[in-house]
């Protein structure tokens, strides 16, 4: 908050219609993470928990694919780029924020009290609090499972994020951001 100043006379320099793509993905991705803030606090938990596959996606969207999204739009008004990147900006967004909660479930739940891998890609008779005795023991027998569905459910986007970074073109100064 102490540096709103700077945030804003940065924000002011970009030209219109980039403001409006930054508008448009912080009020997307603020509602959206203000929803899953209230639903943890609703089900008393310190942290996010996600428990379903599809909620998952959801979490992923407002966290990243609002982002991708963004990015799309300032490097289409920055250079020509194609206009199928479009196309693949939210599986760029769903890829790389599903590979980062799956890198760092200890860390999620130490520091943010927060359980991103869904109770649906436990084992059979498990829940949140199975996964979270596990994160604390490191007990590979009950996470590895759960992670390798998460990677399955990652890999379904790889294509499109692949597809996503060949279509900037190799001497585009985006690339080099990517």
């Amino acid at each position: 908050v102490k540096n709103t100043h700077a945030v804003t006379s940065s924000f002011q320099t970009f030209d219109e219609e980039v403001q409006s793509y930054m508008r448009d993905a912080v009020d997307e991705m603020s509602k959206g993470m203000a929803e899953f803030s209230r639903k943890a606090y609703q089900n008393g938990k310190d942290g996010i928990r996600i428990h379903t596959f599809d909620e998952l996606h959801e979490y992923c969207h407002y966290v990243a694919g609002t982002v991708g999204e963004l990015l799309t739009g300032v490097f289409s008004h920055h250079e020509e780029t194609p206009e199928e990147l479009w196309n693949n900006y939210e599986d760029f967004g769903q890829y790389l924020q599903t590979v980062n909660i799956i890198k760092d479930p200890v860390e999620d739940l130490e520091e943010e009290s927060a359980i991103f891998i869904p109770e649906e890609a436990l084992e059979e008779n498990l829940d949140h609090s199975d996964l979270e005795e596990a994160l604390r023991n490191r007990d590979s027998e009950v996470v590895n499972p759960a992670t390798m569905r998460m990677l399955e459910r990652a890999e379904q986007k790889s294509d499109g994020a692949q597809e996503y970074i060949e279509m900037i073109p190799e001497d585009s100064e985006i690339r080099g951001y990517l």
